[in-house]
């Protein structure tokens, strides 16, 4: 387990640099969603409050259409689940679960495509027991394509704790 004691505020003390050595790490499991629709393939870095991950646009994708297009929301569902990744990561278990109630301030310059790389980088921006802001920038095949903001409810947070 990649945590210490727990201290007075109810938030494990985590130790990075166990979980850092585990990088490169799969994240097939750490999501609540099923196939096709678990997006994120692999986490690339963890830190504190945020982190990255890195997924191809599969054949599978449930938001492709037929040119093997998605469309900019795509970004935004990549987003909250790096978001879930990263918090069951640093857990050492199964996603929270959880809704995205608010899109904020997103900014898009490209679409991904079936076979593309998609990179975002999190980092949390409040953490408030059930609610959480994540600032959010994806990179499509390694260039700038989407930024924003995402408030986000967890579930089912007071069961895991």
């Amino acid at each position: 387990m990649a945590e210490s004691e727990t201290p007075k505020n109810n938030k494990p003390v985590l130790n990075h640099e166990e979980l850092r050595a585990r990088l490169p790490y799969p994240a097939v499991g750490l999501l609540p969603h099923g196939e096709p629709f678990a997006l994120i393939d692999t986490i690339v870095e963890e830190w504190d409050q945020g982190g990255k991950t890195s997924s191809v646009v599969h054949p599978d994708h449930p938001l492709a259409a037929a040119d093997g297009s998605t469309g900019a929301e795509t970004f935004i569902e990549y987003a909250a689940q790096t978001a879930a990744a990263l918090d069951a990561f640093q857990r050492q278990d199964k996603s929270f679960g959880g809704l995205l109630v608010e899109v904020v301030d997103s900014e898009y310059s490209a679409i991904p495509h079936v076979g593309d790389t998609v990179d975002v980088v999190i980092n949390v921006q409040y953490d408030l027991g059930k609610w959480r802001g994540i600032g959010y920038e994806a990179f499509l095949n390694g260039k700038p394509a989407a930024k924003g903001t995402l408030k986000l409810f967890l579930t089912n947070y007071e069961e895991k704790k």
